[in-house]
């Protein structure tokens, strides 16, 4: 029941749009939602490959079965073992271009409405 008023109440603001001026304010609406995503976008691309590219952030101590042969006579502490799920240098370099293609077209369209010659 909650999750049913919770995207009920979501709609509100859209139907108020489309009653109000119709089409061309869906029309509007819809365009302006994709720049705000387009301009936030960079924001999260940014620290998601930066963090998924830590060793220090994605790695977990590894279980004790997958961990080196334990000796139960041994009196040194063992070293704890950690399990590394960082992303590779291939994948955080795509990332890092997407992030920077991302950003100057952004940057571009910036530009050439601040320039006024964008329609």
């Amino acid at each position: 029941m909650r999750r049913l008023l919770t995207r009920v109440l979501s709609l509100i603001p859209s139907l108020i749009v489309a009653v109000a001026v119709g089409q061309p304010g869906i029309n509007a609406m819809l365009v302006a939602s994709q720049v705000v995503l387009s301009l936030v976008l960079p924001f999260v691309i940014f620290p998601l490959v930066w963090l998924t590219s830590s060793r220090t952030m994605m790695r977990v101590r590894a279980p004790v079965p997958a961990r080196a042969s334990q000796k139960e006579d041994a009196v040194e502490a063992e070293e704890d073992v950690y399990l590394d799920f960082s992303n590779g240098w291939f994948t955080a370099v795509i990332g890092y271009i997407m992030l920077a293609v991302i950003t100057i077209a952004n940057g571009y369209v910036l530009i050439v409405l601040i320039l006024g010659e964008g329609t």
